[in-house]
């Protein structure tokens, strides 16, 4: 096991056994490890045998992994190997000079030893202040002093390259990446070929593909009181791009209840929203918001696999889907706890012309992800659950606002091109023809529907 010893003094409990910790442990952030070697000193039986015996000594461990590492090591001497400090140069925030000696890669004024120095291999902000909740140049707090240039130096270098990586995007490594197997048949394995020859293949390609995703992107709990029910309680569930990101104080302050949202976004964008969320005093303060990043792929806007995304990571058993220029009223989520305890009466008959949000168990089926863009996204959800025999029931004393904006690209995009207008149509007579292959011939009624839609788009385009 190869680690760096850790720039920082240690607890006095390992020096009196290992003389090689008695000023430093070791830091964790980088390890080489030799995996053969460690299953075959059954590590994972030793690691937990240790963490017993400390933990019966200190009751926790407030480094986590690193201080049950560091115990290990103790008992364990024979097993480090300790790698040079330019593969961790840690640059924290303690307020002492830079500990290793390696080469700068920027212009300072620094005086610095002439004799060669090695290359930095890895460097690691070793602070509890994370490089996403700075901005580029922003510095942390330590004293700005000759003694400590060279180190601000390094601290301005990281967040600046931290902010430069962020703003790639990662799809362009995709193929670069296959490259590395030197597999043939695995890499067409892994990455099939399709191509698509029709009118509508711009949105045959979008509908389905893998797209990266990182659910609860920002630290997420269900319940701030330990006291919410699943069965009983309310998620809402709503979407969005970065352009509706100052929707979000709004819906979060309406909603006291857990929040599951999906974000679809770029690397550049994720990194905003960090920012964004640990600087507004509204949503840095609620840790019930599950915020899930589905990373940018293609031109059109995947709704239903983001609106899918956000039910998949809810908590609870009923949910409230909303979109996110939609603001539940105050009262609203208090009023839902109470309503679905009881029986309704007097169900109505769904029109195709209305688009409800709906409050419903979890269990219900999903919105059909081919309906990417702008058209039909909602409606034909509404539609699925019609044929699928669900009751709608109109809630006494429950409303939302809709608030005003702008049209959105998918929306003018939709006005403007044929083209998009008659892809759109050709999925809604597909989707409907699988409505009827899973529902039966009953569902064909929904024809009369799109139809309708059809001589009201040329109304109006």
């Amino acid at each position: 096991m190869a680690l760096l010893i850790k720039q920082k003094k240690t607890r006095d409990y390992f020096s009196d056994i290992l003389p090689i910790l008695q000023e430093f442990g070791f830091n964790t952030g980088v390890m080489l490890l030799d995996l053969y070697k460690m299953r075959t000193l059954n590590w994972k039986q030793m690691w937990r045998g240790v963490a017993s015996e400390e933990l019966q000594i200190r009751k926790s461990v407030v480094l986590a992994d690193q201080d049950i590492v560091n115990a290990v090591l103790v008992r364990h001497p024979q097993l480090i190997y300790t790698l040079p400090c330019e593969w961790n140069l840690q640059i924290n925030e303690w307020n002492k000079p830079l500990c290793c000696p390696v080469q700068e890669m920027f212009n300072t004024n620094v005086k610095l030893s002439t004799h060669l120095r090695p290359k930095v291999k890895v460097m690691h902000l070793n602070s509890r202040q994370k490089a996403e909740t700075l901005l580029p140049g922003q510095m942390l707090a330590i004293p700005n002093s000759e003694k400590y240039a060279e180190k601000n130096q390094w601290r301005k270098e990281f967040i600046k390259l931290y902010h430069m990586y962020q703003g790639y995007d990662t799809s362009w490594f995709k193929n670069e990446l296959s490259l590395l197997t030197t597999n043939a048949q695995e890499i067409h394995a892994s990455s099939p070929i399709k191509v698509v020859q029709t009118k509508c293949a711009e949105f045959e390609d979008q509908s389905f593909p893998q797209r990266r995703v990182h659910p609860f992107y920002l630290p997420y709990s269900f319940t701030e009181t330990d006291q919410l029910d699943p069965e009983t309680t309310v998620t809402l569930l709503s979407q969005m791009n970065f352009e509706r990101i100052h929707r979000l104080e709004e819906l979060v302050s309406n909603w006291p209840g857990p929040i599951s949202i999906s974000l679809y976004l770029t690397e550049q964008e994720a990194q905003r929203l960090s920012v964004f969320v640990a600087q507004s005093n509204i949503l840095s303060n609620r840790s019930n918001v599950g915020y899930h990043v589905m990373f940018v792929d293609g031109p059109l806007y995947p709704i239903n696999e983001l609106r899918n995304l956000a039910l998949s990571y809810a908590r609870t058993d009923v949910v409230f889907h909303l979109d996110v220029d939609f603001v539940p009223s105050t009262n609203l989520y208090t009023a839902l706890q109470e309503l679905i305890k009881h029986r309704w009466a007097n169900a109505v008959q769904w029109s195709a012309d209305y688009e409800p949000y709906v409050v419903i168990h979890r269990s219900a089926p999903l919105f059909d992800p081919r309906f990417v863009g702008f058209g039909w996204n909602k409606a034909s959800y509404i539609m699925k659950l019609d044929a699928a025999g669900y009751q709608m029931y109109v809630l006494p004393d429950a409303f939302v606002l809709h608030l005003p904006h702008p049209p959105s690209v998918e929306v003018l995009r939709y006005r403007s091109s044929s083209l998009y207008r008659y892809c759109i149509d050709k999925m809604k007579l597909d989707f409907i023809k699988d409505l009827a292959k899973e529902h039966g011939v009953q569902a064909l009624k929904y024809l009369e529907f799109r139809k309708l839609e059809r001589k009201a788009d040329s109304q109006t385009s």
